[in-house]
């Protein structure tokens, strides 16, 4: 099953694995979404660089004490 590709795998004799593995399993969705939105928001500000004629620079702004 590993081989073809699975991330985990539960045997019916081993059900006490199910919860474990469906949480990591959800967890792992989260991290592949906040992956896609923040590479959709990359690509989206390097076309905004990439046709602008202006000049654009990054500021990073630190807050006082």
């Amino acid at each position: 099953m590993m081989k073809a590709g699975a991330d985990d795998y539960v045997l019916k004799g081993n059900l006490s694995r199910l919860a474990p593995a469906l949480e990591r399993e959800i967890e792992a969705a989260h991290d592949r979404r906040r992956h896609r939105r923040a590479m959709g928001a990359m690509q989206y500000l390097a076309a905004i660089v990439e046709s602008s004629e202006d000049a654009i620079y990054g500021r990073t702004s630190t807050a006082s004490s």
